[in-house]
Protein backbone atom coordinates (compact mmCIF):
# COMPACT_ATOMS: atom_id res chain seq x y z
CA UNK A 1 0.00 0.00 0.00
CA UNK A 2 1.83 3.43 -0.84
CA UNK A 3 1.22 6.18 1.91
CA UNK A 4 2.88 9.83 2.08
CA UNK A 5 4.01 11.20 5.04
CA UNK A 6 4.07 14.88 6.00
CA UNK A 7 7.32 14.65 7.02
CA UNK A 8 10.41 13.10 5.10
CA UNK A 9 11.62 9.76 7.06
CA UNK A 10 14.29 7.49 5.38
CA UNK A 11 13.76 3.65 5.10
CA UNK A 12 15.00 3.51 8.73
CA UNK A 13 12.24 5.56 10.13
CA UNK A 14 14.49 8.36 11.22
CA UNK A 15 13.11 12.05 10.04
CA UNK A 16 15.46 14.05 8.08
CA UNK A 17 15.72 17.72 9.48
CA UNK A 18 17.51 18.96 5.78
CA UNK A 19 13.83 17.99 4.30
CA UNK A 20 10.82 18.43 6.80
CA UNK A 21 8.45 19.75 4.79
CA UNK A 22 6.39 18.71 1.72
CA UNK A 23 4.99 15.04 0.65
CA UNK A 24 7.12 12.26 0.24
CA UNK A 25 6.28 9.13 -0.93
CA UNK A 26 7.18 6.12 1.95
CA UNK A 27 6.98 2.72 -0.52
CA UNK A 28 9.08 -0.32 0.03
CA UNK A 29 12.48 -0.47 -1.68
CA UNK A 30 11.33 -2.69 -4.06
CA UNK A 31 9.11 -0.40 -5.92
CA UNK A 32 11.98 1.98 -5.92
CA UNK A 33 14.46 -0.42 -7.79
CA UNK A 34 11.93 -1.53 -9.98
CA UNK A 35 11.40 1.94 -11.26
CA UNK A 36 14.74 2.74 -11.45
CA UNK A 37 15.05 -0.67 -13.38
CA UNK A 38 12.48 0.51 -15.98
CA UNK A 39 13.97 3.96 -16.11
CA UNK A 40 17.53 2.60 -17.18
CA UNK A 41 16.44 0.00 -19.26
CA UNK A 42 17.04 1.32 -23.34
CA UNK A 43 13.74 1.95 -25.37
CA UNK A 44 12.72 0.82 -28.78
CA UNK A 45 14.33 4.32 -30.12
CA UNK A 46 17.09 3.73 -27.86
CA UNK A 47 19.86 1.96 -30.13
CA UNK A 48 18.38 4.32 -32.92
CA UNK A 49 19.51 7.64 -31.41
CA UNK A 50 22.86 5.82 -30.33
CA UNK A 51 23.35 5.02 -33.79
CA UNK A 52 22.70 8.68 -35.04
CA UNK A 53 24.62 10.03 -32.35
CA UNK A 54 27.97 7.63 -33.13
CA UNK A 55 27.45 8.65 -36.90
CA UNK A 56 27.11 12.47 -35.65
CA UNK A 57 30.06 12.50 -33.87
CA UNK A 58 32.01 10.12 -36.69
CA UNK A 59 31.05 13.16 -39.26
CA UNK A 60 32.34 15.75 -36.56
CA UNK A 61 35.66 14.24 -36.33
CA UNK A 62 35.98 13.85 -39.91
CA UNK A 63 34.95 17.52 -40.53
CA UNK A 64 37.51 18.31 -37.86
CA UNK A 65 40.27 16.38 -39.29
CA UNK A 66 39.47 17.78 -42.85
CA UNK A 67 39.68 21.48 -41.28
CA UNK A 68 42.68 20.80 -39.42
CA UNK A 69 44.86 19.26 -42.63
CA UNK A 70 43.12 22.83 -44.62
CA UNK A 71 44.89 25.21 -41.62
CA UNK A 72 48.21 22.92 -42.00
CA UNK A 73 48.44 23.63 -45.53
CA UNK A 74 47.61 27.24 -45.26
CA UNK A 75 50.17 27.46 -42.05
CA UNK A 76 52.78 26.14 -44.32
CA UNK A 77 52.28 27.85 -47.12
CA UNK A 78 52.13 31.05 -45.21
CA UNK A 79 55.46 30.14 -43.62
CA UNK A 80 57.09 29.38 -46.88
CA UNK A 81 56.14 32.73 -48.16
CA UNK A 82 57.41 34.63 -44.97
CA UNK A 83 60.74 32.81 -45.31
CA UNK A 84 60.84 33.61 -49.12
CA UNK A 85 60.04 37.44 -47.83
CA UNK A 86 63.27 36.93 -45.04
CA UNK A 87 65.48 35.91 -48.01
CA UNK A 88 65.27 38.55 -50.44
CA UNK A 89 65.41 41.40 -47.87
CA UNK A 90 68.45 39.66 -46.44
CA UNK A 91 69.81 40.25 -50.13
CA UNK A 92 69.26 43.39 -50.25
Amino acid sequence: MRRYSEMAVSTLGVSLSHSSSGLVFVGSVKECSHVTKQILAPGPGRSTADAALTALKREIAQRNEHAQKEARKLRTARDREQLRRRRQEDLR
